[in-house]
């Protein structure tokens, strides 16, 4: 089937398209039909035996060789064929049975005048020298076996055999699904993205008649593939996270302007000189003030912001090349500094308001999160929200500054009430409001495997969190989440601006 994104080709029964993570629609069973086989053709063609393999071992390999040519002879004419008992000496004629012809004299053989027969002594036969051991050929570091098996270290050599650490390019690490394809982007079953792959481990012998599951052969040698938890792990660097990110922005259906502003910033592999960082910078800034500009103070806000983070957090990790600070003082630092770029952007904002004339109420709301490896620094100001997902279930990080917030969190109205209250969407908290801002700031350790979802009031108040939690489960492409969330928002009457990012938490080596 072709995906209805990207239009590539998936096979049929994949759930997920492999090369944009797409949901794919509900296909038909599909139904193998034989091709017909000619009937006068002379040669039977026998199918291989059936795999030695089950579904439930998760590191068995189809390996499948050219079908077994029978050829039956053919049958000749029975006028031609003879049997054992009948006579094939050809009929001489009498005459002509002990007659010479007459210029050749006759002559009689004595046999006493034969020459006698003297037995010559036999040629020693040669001894049969053992066969030497056939040594395998070390193989390379990132050499591919049956187009599937990535080799990663040499683990054990031995004289006849070699024991290898491999990638399976072909099996999903989160699901175990085998894919079609060498080295798929998505997993079909899952959508998971596959920016790793499980390891086994490949024993190398000489080419024998080996039988059993696993089994496959490559120039001139049988590999058995095993399990790669048995052995321990050669020393590396350790797993760092990796980021995925996906954006929308849309002015929904009651609104002309679109008022908000984001920005994402992914840096993976700062220092390449030694195991630098991966760092990740993503905010979502909803202006307010309707003709008072208030895209041009989240416009404000997002450039102040990204200004500070380079200059302040990017660059001095660029030029250092440092190994990172301990835990504790790199959580103080992070903060720090994302503190100081709210801040910035504040004041941005307050500055650009003295200069305007029209612009006397603009301000905006603001979420962001900064991302180091694993580590992650949130902080908002306002009513706009930044979510995790973690393992299935999402969780809202931030706290409204809004007046139904803390009508919520007093007690006086439930979650569901502050949606249609008649003081919904006021807040006491915004950029470019007072000189002195209250920034709340959250301290997030991810796992692997988590997404982060940042959004305007647009988003969360027209969907609701059971609903989201749906949609970035169902979705794991974060680009094509972020689109059916907007959708869902302006199906259910896009009151406002909607703008949302989807970040995934993936590991990298």
């Amino acid at each position: 089937m072709n995906c209805p994104s990207c239009g590539n080709e998936n096979r049929p029964g994949a759930k997920f398209c492999r090369f944009c993570g797409l949901t794919l629609p509900a296909d038909e069973p599909f139904e193998w039909v034989p091709q017909p086989v000619d009937s006068h053709a002379d040669i039977t063609v026998v199918p291989p035996p059936p795999a030695q393999h089950t579904s439930d071992d998760p590191f068995s390999t189809k390996i499948f060789g050219p079908p077994e040519l029978s050829v039956e002879p053919p049958t000749p004419a029975a006028s031609t064929l003879r049997t054992q008992e009948e006579d094939i000496t050809p009929e001489i004629p009498a005459e002509t049975t002990n007659s010479l012809p007459e210029h050749l004299p006759s002559t009689e053989i004595n046999p006493t005048d034969a020459p006698a027969v003297v037995d010559l002594p036999s040629e020693p036969e040669a001894e049969e020298k053992p066969s030497e051991p056939v040594s395998p050929p070390a193989l390379l570091q990132g050499a591919t076996l049956a187009d599937r098996y990535r080799i990663t270290s040499l683990l054990s050599e031995e004289p006849e055999a070699a024991l290898y650490q491999a990638e399976d390019l072909r099996r999903c690490w989160s699901c175990g699904a085998e894919q079609t394809d060498f080295d798929p982007r998505f997993c079909e079953m899952c959508g998971m993205e596959l920016s790793s792959h499980p390891l086994v481990m490949l024993r190398q012998t000489p080419l024998l008649p080996l039988e059993g599951p696993n089994i496959f052969q490559a120039d001139g040698f049988t590999y058995q593939v095993e399990p790669g938890t048995e052995i321990a792990q050669p020393p590396g660097p350790p797993k760092v996270a990796g980021y995925f990110a996906g954006y929308a922005s849309d002015t929904g259906r009651m609104r002309e302007i679109d008022e908000d502003s984001v920005v994402i910033l992914q840096l993976a592999g700062l220092c390449n000189r030694c195991s630098g960082p991966t760092l990740g910078f993503f905010a979502v800034a909803d202006g307010i003030g309707g003709q008072d500009a208030g895209e041009v103070a989240s416009r404000t806000a997002i450039h102040a912001l990204a200004e500070t983070v380079v200059t302040q957090v990017i660059l001095p990790t660029i030029t250092s090349h440092a190994t990172p600070a301990p835990t504790s003082s790199l959580e103080d630092l992070l903060s720090a500094k994302l503190i100081q770029a709210v801040s910035t952007a504040n004041q941005a904002i307050i500055d650009l308001r003295a200069q305007s004339a029209t612009g006397s109420n603009m301000g905006c709301t603001l979420t962001t999160a900064l991302l180091f490896d694993r580590l992650c620094v949130v902080a908002n100001v306002g009513d706009s929200r930044t979510y995790r997902l973690h393992a299935s279930q999402l969780t809202q990080i931030t706290r409204d500054h809004s007046v139904v917030a803390n009508m919520v969190a007093s007690g006086e109205i439930t979650a569901e009430q502050a949606l249609v209250h008649d003081r919904k969407g006021v807040i006491y908290r915004c950029l470019g409001d007072l000189p002195e801002l209250a920034i709340d700031t959250f301290l997030v350790e991810l796992e692997i495997g988590d997404r982060l979802m940042l959004c305007c009031d647009g988003l969360w108040e027209m969907v609701p969190d059971g609903l989201i939690e749906d949609i970035l489960l169902q979705y794991t492409d974060p680009q094509a989440a972020c689109q059916r969330l907007v959708a869902l928002a302006n199906e259910a009457g896009g009151d406002d601006n909607i703008s949302v990012i989807v970040v995934n938490i993936q590991s990298v080596t």
